[in-house]
């Protein structure tokens, strides 16, 4: 599947280098992931989530800190999370879960690793949005000769270059999976009005 590729916003990695990143501000490569940070926020809260371009030239496991930091600059909460089998050269999509609602700012940690249980499969998933408006659908392909464990999806609306809607989930049949060669379905509409979306999927398979 084609990725977009992302180049905006707060990022850190490796050797605990810090970087700190507010609210749509650029950030540099660094040991070769780029990182997005998209704020969605409304009236009561904002939620944080982070696109990831793996530049490395390998495929890696990886884990990400996010700090949470309030207007003084003071850590209010922390948020640890990790993905799996993320393939060279692919974007890759995930929600900083927070309480603190109202953070004024974050920084981020990314710290790579040596793939651990999973093989990248990303590159062999075709995702497609047909529709528009509140009838969108996501399709999902697996042209890989394995199944696809547990895959998930994020799409970003835009209105203007605004995040105006946020859909995310799992797309998958019973067993977790999408299984070699099949397709799978998912009502994604949204009725806020937008100009343009990103979508981005990722799943790992088996080694063996």
């Amino acid at each position: 599947m084609k990725r977009v590729l992302a180049m905006i916003c707060a990022l850190v990695l490796i050797a605990a280098v810090f970087t700190a990143c507010g609210e749509n501000k650029n950030a540099t490569n660094i040991n070769g992931i780029e990182v997005e940070g998209l704020v969605y926020e409304t009236e009561n809260y904002k939620e944080l989530y982070l696109v990831m371009t793996n530049k490395t030239g390998k495929d890696c496991d990886i884990e990400v800190t996010v700090h949470f930091l309030d207007a003084d600059g003071k850590e209010i909460d922390k948020s640890i999370f990790s993905e799996y089998a993320f393939g060279a050269d692919t974007t890759i999509a995930d929600y900083a879960m927070t309480s603190e609602w109202n953070f004024d700012s974050y920084t981020c940690e990314v710290e790579v690793k040596d793939l651990s249980y999973y093989v990248p499969i990303d590159k062999d998933l075709d995702a497609q949005l047909t529709g528009e408006g509140e009838d969108l659908t996501l399709t999902v392909t697996n042209n890989s000769s394995k199944a696809a464990s547990y895959p998930s999806y994020y799409i970003f609306y835009f209105k203007e270059d605004k995040l105006v809607a946020v859909n995310r989930g799992i797309i998958d049949d019973d067993d977790s999976e999408i299984k070699a060669g099949k397709t799978q379905t998912e009502e994604v509409g949204t009725d806020q009005q937008y100009d343009n979306y990103q979508i981005y999927v990722h799943s790992n398979a088996d080694k063996d």
